[in-house]
Protein backbone atom coordinates (compact mmCIF):
# COMPACT_ATOMS: atom_id res chain seq x y z
CA UNK A 1 0.00 0.00 0.00
CA UNK A 2 1.24 3.51 -0.88
CA UNK A 3 2.42 5.92 1.80
CA UNK A 4 1.07 9.42 2.36
CA UNK A 5 2.13 12.42 4.42
CA UNK A 6 -1.45 13.50 5.09
CA UNK A 7 -4.71 11.59 4.68
CA UNK A 8 -7.93 13.62 4.56
CA UNK A 9 -11.00 11.62 5.52
CA UNK A 10 -14.34 13.15 4.54
CA UNK A 11 -17.08 12.45 7.03
CA UNK A 12 -19.68 9.88 6.01
CA UNK A 13 -23.30 9.94 7.13
CA UNK A 14 -23.80 9.22 10.83
CA UNK A 15 -26.78 7.86 12.72
CA UNK A 16 -28.04 8.45 16.24
CA UNK A 17 -26.88 4.97 17.28
CA UNK A 18 -24.72 4.91 20.40
CA UNK A 19 -22.96 1.73 19.32
CA UNK A 20 -19.93 2.87 17.32
CA UNK A 21 -20.25 -0.16 15.01
CA UNK A 22 -23.71 1.05 13.95
CA UNK A 23 -22.88 4.76 13.92
CA UNK A 24 -21.91 4.83 10.24
CA UNK A 25 -24.70 3.34 8.07
CA UNK A 26 -24.08 1.65 4.76
CA UNK A 27 -27.44 2.83 3.42
CA UNK A 28 -29.46 6.02 4.02
CA UNK A 29 -32.41 7.69 2.30
CA UNK A 30 -32.83 4.68 0.04
CA UNK A 31 -29.26 4.94 -1.30
CA UNK A 32 -25.87 3.36 -0.73
CA UNK A 33 -23.65 5.67 1.35
CA UNK A 34 -20.96 3.25 2.54
CA UNK A 35 -20.23 4.92 5.86
CA UNK A 36 -18.86 1.88 7.67
CA UNK A 37 -16.87 0.93 4.58
CA UNK A 38 -15.24 4.37 4.59
CA UNK A 39 -14.28 4.18 8.25
CA UNK A 40 -12.92 0.64 7.93
CA UNK A 41 -10.81 1.88 5.03
CA UNK A 42 -9.49 4.72 7.22
CA UNK A 43 -8.35 2.14 9.78
CA UNK A 44 -6.62 0.04 7.13
CA UNK A 45 -4.86 3.12 5.77
CA UNK A 46 -3.70 4.03 9.27
CA UNK A 47 -2.18 0.58 9.82
CA UNK A 48 -0.02 1.12 6.73
CA UNK A 49 0.62 4.83 7.32
CA UNK A 50 1.25 5.16 11.06
CA UNK A 51 3.51 8.18 10.53
CA UNK A 52 0.87 9.97 8.48
CA UNK A 53 -1.40 12.65 9.89
CA UNK A 54 -5.12 12.13 9.40
CA UNK A 55 -7.43 15.10 8.98
CA UNK A 56 -11.05 14.28 9.80
CA UNK A 57 -13.46 16.83 8.36
CA UNK A 58 -17.23 16.98 8.73
CA UNK A 59 -20.14 19.40 8.69
CA UNK A 60 -21.50 21.16 11.75
CA UNK A 61 -24.99 20.73 13.15
CA UNK A 62 -27.49 23.52 12.61
CA UNK A 63 -26.08 26.70 14.17
CA UNK A 64 -24.07 24.62 16.62
CA UNK A 65 -20.33 24.35 16.65
CA UNK A 66 -20.75 20.79 17.82
CA UNK A 67 -18.46 18.54 15.76
CA UNK A 68 -20.65 15.45 16.13
CA UNK A 69 -19.47 13.85 12.89
CA UNK A 70 -15.74 14.27 13.47
CA UNK A 71 -16.10 13.23 17.12
CA UNK A 72 -17.71 9.98 15.97
CA UNK A 73 -14.94 9.45 13.41
CA UNK A 74 -12.25 10.01 16.03
CA UNK A 75 -13.95 7.64 18.44
CA UNK A 76 -14.08 4.95 15.75
CA UNK A 77 -10.38 5.31 14.89
CA UNK A 78 -9.33 5.22 18.54
CA UNK A 79 -11.44 2.18 19.32
CA UNK A 80 -10.85 0.15 16.18
CA UNK A 81 -7.19 0.77 15.38
CA UNK A 82 -5.80 2.90 18.21
CA UNK A 83 -5.18 5.79 15.81
CA UNK A 84 -4.41 8.99 17.75
CA UNK A 85 -2.58 11.04 15.15
CA UNK A 86 -5.57 12.90 13.75
CA UNK A 87 -6.97 16.41 13.70
CA UNK A 88 -10.68 17.22 13.54
CA UNK A 89 -11.98 20.11 11.44
CA UNK A 90 -15.58 21.30 11.46
CA UNK A 91 -16.94 22.78 8.24
CA UNK A 92 -20.23 23.56 6.57
CA UNK A 93 -22.05 20.35 5.61
CA UNK A 94 -21.39 19.97 1.87
CA UNK A 95 -18.36 18.28 0.29
CA UNK A 96 -17.12 21.50 -1.30
CA UNK A 97 -17.10 23.32 2.02
CA UNK A 98 -15.41 20.34 3.69
CA UNK A 99 -12.48 21.06 1.39
CA UNK A 100 -12.65 24.84 1.86
CA UNK A 101 -12.35 24.49 5.65
CA UNK A 102 -9.36 22.15 5.30
CA UNK A 103 -7.64 24.43 2.77
CA UNK A 104 -8.20 27.56 4.86
CA UNK A 105 -6.85 25.87 7.98
CA UNK A 106 -4.07 23.78 6.45
CA UNK A 107 -2.95 25.26 3.12
CA UNK A 108 0.61 25.88 4.34
CA UNK A 109 0.84 22.40 5.84
CA UNK A 110 -0.49 20.78 2.64
CA UNK A 111 1.98 22.52 0.34
CA UNK A 112 4.44 20.09 -1.22
CA UNK A 113 2.98 17.09 0.64
CA UNK A 114 1.81 13.71 -0.61
CA UNK A 115 -1.90 13.94 0.18
CA UNK A 116 -4.53 11.22 0.05
CA UNK A 117 -8.26 11.98 0.03
CA UNK A 118 -10.44 9.14 1.33
CA UNK A 119 -14.10 8.70 0.46
CA UNK A 120 -16.36 6.21 -1.33
CA UNK A 121 -16.05 5.41 -5.04
CA UNK A 122 -19.24 7.23 -6.03
CA UNK A 123 -18.10 10.40 -4.24
CA UNK A 124 -14.56 10.71 -5.63
CA UNK A 125 -15.37 12.31 -9.03
CA UNK A 126 -17.32 15.13 -7.39
CA UNK A 127 -14.73 15.72 -4.68
CA UNK A 128 -11.90 15.86 -7.22
CA UNK A 129 -13.85 18.33 -9.36
CA UNK A 130 -14.29 20.60 -6.33
CA UNK A 131 -10.62 20.19 -5.39
CA UNK A 132 -9.43 21.14 -8.88
CA UNK A 133 -11.78 24.14 -9.04
CA UNK A 134 -10.80 25.47 -5.61
CA UNK A 135 -7.05 25.08 -6.15
CA UNK A 136 -7.29 26.78 -9.55
CA UNK A 137 -9.26 29.74 -8.20
CA UNK A 138 -7.78 30.42 -4.76
CA UNK A 139 -5.72 27.72 -3.06
CA UNK A 140 -3.02 27.47 -5.70
CA UNK A 141 -0.35 26.17 -3.31
CA UNK A 142 -2.36 23.02 -2.50
CA UNK A 143 -1.35 20.05 -4.72
CA UNK A 144 -3.83 17.63 -6.26
CA UNK A 145 -4.39 14.57 -4.04
CA UNK A 146 -4.21 10.83 -4.57
CA UNK A 147 -7.68 9.31 -4.78
CA UNK A 148 -8.32 6.78 -2.01
CA UNK A 149 -11.38 4.67 -2.80
CA UNK A 150 -12.78 3.11 0.38
CA UNK A 151 -14.26 0.08 -1.38
CA UNK A 152 -10.96 -0.70 -3.14
CA UNK A 153 -8.96 -0.35 0.07
CA UNK A 154 -10.97 -2.89 2.03
CA UNK A 155 -11.63 -5.04 -1.04
CA UNK A 156 -15.38 -5.23 -0.69
CA UNK A 157 -18.54 -3.22 -0.12
CA UNK A 158 -22.06 -3.78 1.20
CA UNK A 159 -23.74 -3.20 -2.13
CA UNK A 160 -27.42 -3.47 -2.98
CA UNK A 161 -28.19 -3.06 -6.69
CA UNK A 162 -31.28 -0.83 -6.47
CA UNK A 163 -29.85 1.46 -3.80
CA UNK A 164 -26.49 1.57 -5.54
CA UNK A 165 -28.12 2.60 -8.83
CA UNK A 166 -30.05 5.33 -7.04
CA UNK A 167 -26.80 6.61 -5.52
CA UNK A 168 -24.98 6.63 -8.85
CA UNK A 169 -27.85 8.42 -10.62
CA UNK A 170 -27.85 11.07 -7.89
CA UNK A 171 -24.10 11.61 -8.33
CA UNK A 172 -24.39 11.80 -12.12
CA UNK A 173 -27.02 14.52 -11.74
CA UNK A 174 -24.81 16.45 -9.31
CA UNK A 175 -21.78 16.20 -11.61
CA UNK A 176 -23.93 17.53 -14.44
CA UNK A 177 -24.79 20.61 -12.39
CA UNK A 178 -21.10 21.26 -11.74
CA UNK A 179 -20.25 20.87 -15.45
CA UNK A 180 -23.09 23.25 -16.41
CA UNK A 181 -21.97 25.75 -13.75
CA UNK A 182 -25.43 25.52 -12.18
CA UNK A 183 -24.31 23.90 -8.92
CA UNK A 184 -25.62 25.74 -5.85
CA UNK A 185 -24.32 25.10 -2.35
CA UNK A 186 -27.35 24.48 -0.15
CA UNK A 187 -25.30 25.75 2.79
CA UNK A 188 -25.26 29.25 1.31
CA UNK A 189 -28.67 29.38 -0.33
CA UNK A 190 -31.77 27.70 1.09
CA UNK A 191 -29.99 26.57 4.28
CA UNK A 192 -28.12 29.78 5.11
CA UNK A 193 -30.44 30.47 8.06
CA UNK A 194 -29.51 27.12 9.62
CA UNK A 195 -25.80 28.03 9.81
CA UNK A 196 -25.90 31.84 9.91
CA UNK A 197 -24.41 32.36 13.36
CA UNK A 198 -21.75 29.70 12.82
CA UNK A 199 -20.78 31.27 9.49
CA UNK A 200 -20.59 34.78 10.95
CA UNK A 201 -18.23 33.63 13.70
CA UNK A 202 -16.01 31.48 11.48
CA UNK A 203 -16.33 32.87 7.94
CA UNK A 204 -12.55 33.14 7.44
CA UNK A 205 -12.35 29.35 7.77
CA UNK A 206 -15.69 28.28 6.32
CA UNK A 207 -15.81 30.37 3.14
CA UNK A 208 -13.61 31.23 0.18
CA UNK A 209 -12.50 34.84 -0.36
CA UNK A 210 -15.02 35.13 -3.17
CA UNK A 211 -17.85 33.91 -0.94
CA UNK A 212 -16.88 36.29 1.86
CA UNK A 213 -17.08 39.17 -0.59
CA UNK A 214 -20.33 37.88 -2.10
CA UNK A 215 -22.00 37.58 1.31
CA UNK A 216 -20.36 40.63 2.88
CA UNK A 217 -23.66 42.21 3.94
CA UNK A 218 -24.99 38.97 5.41
CA UNK A 219 -21.78 38.42 7.32
CA UNK A 220 -22.02 41.74 9.16
CA UNK A 221 -23.04 41.04 12.72
CA UNK A 222 -26.22 42.76 13.81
Amino acid sequence: MKKYDIIIVLSPEISKERNIDKKFPEFANGMYVGGLTRMKAACKLFKNNKESKMILVGGCDENKEKPEKTEAMGEFLLKKCNCKNFEQITSLPCSRHNLIAVFNRKKKELKGKRIGILTNFYHLPRVLMFWKELTAEEFKEVPMPFSLCAESIIGRASLDSSRLIKRINSEIKGLGHIEENSYRDKCLYENWHLYEEFIKKNNSILLTKKERKQYEKKLKKS
